[in-house]
């Protein structure tokens, strides 16, 4: 059963190139999930892993080049998808012990915090934020 369900009211950029690559990220995600509902998961990890990195850090050069020619931006839409994931990456989280004993599984959920983590702070540079008062 899917973890995230790909619905083009709550996900869609409008670009159909930019909302098939997010389903590939969606689908990874939910390969990972499927492969540790049925015990499976350290055996998939790494490998889903290693392709959702590099096929996260493709989709983004890809938008940002895009953005960047066309100056397209819509953070709204962005935003709006980001804090719909953060329930599922939350349940994810509550469902998985990243600290296992087992090295190379700890390592690689390690790992995929540290590419969710990437992920969000590639997406705004927070610092630039101002706040008064």
């Amino acid at each position: 059963m899917a973890l995230i369900a790909y619905d083009d009211d709550k996900y869609s950029v409008k670009v159909r190139e930019w909302d098939n690559h997010h389903k590939n990220i969606i689908k990874a995600i939910n390969e990972l999930n499927d492969a540790m509902s049925v015990g499976k998961g350290k055996e998939a990890l790494g490998r889903i892993l290693e392709n959702l990195a590099s096929y996260t850090n493709f989709h983004f050069a890809a938008e940002e080049k895009a953005m960047l020619a066309k100056k397209v931006y819509n953070y709204w839409g962005a935003f709006s998808a980001i804090a719909e994931l953060k329930l599922k990456v939350d349940l994810f989280f509550d469902k998985v012990l990243v600290m296992d004993k087992d090295i190379n599984l700890r390592n690689n959920r390690i790992s995929l915090m540290s590419m969710l983590r990437d992920l969000f702070l590639n997406f705004a540079d927070f610092r630039q934020i101002v706040v008064e008062g």
